[in-house]
C-alpha cells in the first residue's frame, strides 16, 4: 500500500478562507455560488403574513444587555423582551419554512443582517437564511468572506424589500447594490416551502 508522502512546511500559514476559494475556482464554481446552491430562504408571502414571529424575544449580548443572561428579562428602547439563545430564531424559521429544524444535518439558521439583539430582527424572516455551517460560518465576523455576506443580503433585499415589501425594513436594513444575475449567472435563489409528499 502506498504512503502519502510527509512534507515540511516552514512557510507562513495560508488563509484558509481564500484557500478554500481557490479550490473551488480549480473546481469550476466560487465559495458564492456553492453557498447559494445549498441556502435556502424563507417565502415572502409567509414572512409578509407575520413578520417579527417573536417580537418579545432577543438573543442576549453583553454589548446591549450587560448583566443579563438566557432567560432574563431586559429592556429594548423601553420594550420588555427576554432573552434566550437562537432556540426562538430557529422556531421563527419553522414557522416561516414549514419544516423542522434538522439537528446534526450542518444545517443552521443564520441572521442576515445580524442585529439578533434586536426584538424586531431576532425571529424576522427578512433576517433569517438556512444554510450549511461552512457557509453561515463565512457570514460571521470571525471568519468573514465580505462577498458572500453581501451576496446573501442582496438576495434578501430582492425577496423582501425591492418591490411590495414585505415590511418596514429597520435602520440596517439597506440595498447592497450589487448585480446579482452576474455574481450567480442563471442559478436561482432558493425559497424553501414545505416538504411534499
Amino acid at each position: 500500500m502506498a504512503q502519502p508522502r510527509i512534507e515540511s512546511w516552514g512557510s507562513p500559514l495560508p488563509d484558509p478562507i481564500a484557500a478554500l476559494e481557490q479550490i473551488m475556482r480549480r473546481g469550476g464554481t466560487t465559495i458564492v455560488r456553492a453557498a447559494f446552491e445549498y441556502s435556502f430562504f424563507a417565502h415572502p408571502a409567509e414572512v409578509r403574513m407575520r413578520t417579527p414571529w417573536y417580537p418579545t424575544r432577543a438573543r442576549t449580548s453583553r454589548e446591549h444587555y450587560p448583566g443579563c443572561n438566557r432567560g432574563d428579562t431586559a429592556l429594548w428602547q423601553g420594550r420588555s423582551v427576554t432573552l434566550g439563545d437562537n432556540a426562538y430564531a430557529q422556531r421563527a424559521w419553522t414557522k416561516y419554512s414549514g419544516r423542522p429544524i434538522k439537528r446534526r444535518s450542518g444545517f443552521s439558521v443564520r441572521h442576515i443582517w445580524g442585529s439578533p439583539w434586536d426584538p424586531d430582527a431576532f425571529t424576522a424572516g427578512s433576517n433569517l437564511c438556512y444554510m450549511p455551517f461552512w457557509a453561515g460560518m463565512l457570514t460571521e465576523k470571525q471568519h468573514p468572506h465580505p462577498q458572500l455576506e453581501t451576496a446573501i443580503r442582496q438576495a434578501a433585499w430582492n425577496l423582501y424589500f425591492r418591490s411590495d415589501p414585505v415590511c418596514e425594513p429597520s435602520e440596517f436594513v439597506t440595498d447592497p447594490g450589487i448585480d446579482l444575475g452576474r455574481i450567480l449567472g442563471s442559478q436561482p435563489i432558493l425559497v424553501l416551502r414545505p416538504e411534499s409528499g
